[in-house]
């Protein structure tokens, strides 16, 4: 079995290296300390794809890079402020779209199993959309999304969470931990209806 976890883009989009980011690195080290680094692939969420097409394969690979190909999105570096997207409706139904087109792509290459913590608002979104777009309105069975609050203070802890579940097998759920339940309803209360979405969760867990 191949699988994916899924994280937001970096800075390091800039130099071709999403490991210049701790958090990228701290990704690796617990995949490889739980020995599950030889079956699982880290890829970024990248608006970049969707901004500027620096490499101009948008339209065949979309917005789903995978770690060792950061020269797709190498020399650019913009934010994805949510705003960004709150403020133009059709951005956002196109990065939706580009997230869908890489999900769809590397399920071709053969990953068969997806995983996703994405403390990056517009990317979690976005990502979820998409997801249920690929499942026809239904969550995916070959999907697991651990839903943080759009925060880097969570990020850790939420790579931590999705590994766990890689480890007890768990998939086909967007699982909320319960400890950042609160701020993550609070978060998104307001914005999702702004951004025209429904993100929603199917489990709490500890």
């Amino acid at each position: 079995m191949k699988s994916v976890l899924l994280l937001p883009c970096n800075k390091g989009a800039k130099a071709g290296d999403y490991y210049k980011s701790p958090l990228w690195r701290y990704a690796r080290g617990l995949l490889e300390e739980t020995r599950l680094r030889t079956r699982v692939a880290l890829a970024a969420i990248d608006s970049i794809v969707t901004l500027y097409d620096p490499a101009g394969d948008r339209a065949s690979l979309g917005a789903v890079v995978l770690e060792w190909e950061a020269w797709r999105v190498k020399g650019y570096d913009a934010r994805p402020d949510l705003s960004k997207f709150v403020g133009d409706k059709d951005l956002y139904s196109r990065l939706v779209k580009d997230v869908a087109t890489g999900i769809k792509r590397l399920r071709r290459l053969g990953f068969d199993e997806f995983h996703a913590v994405l403390w990056v608002a517009a990317y979690q979104a976005a990502t979820h959309d998409a997801l249920l777009r690929l499942g026809s309105g239904a969550w995916p069975r070959w999907a697991t999304m651990v839903l943080v609050p759009p925060s880097p203070l969570s990020a850790r802890r939420g790579i931590r969470y999705a590994i766990q579940a890689m480890k007890d097998g768990l998939r086909g759920l967007r699982v909320l931990p319960a400890r950042y339940a609160r701020a993550w309803k609070s978060f998104w209360l307001h914005r999702a209806p702004q951004l025209g979405t429904n993100i929603a969760y199917d489990l709490i867990i500890e």
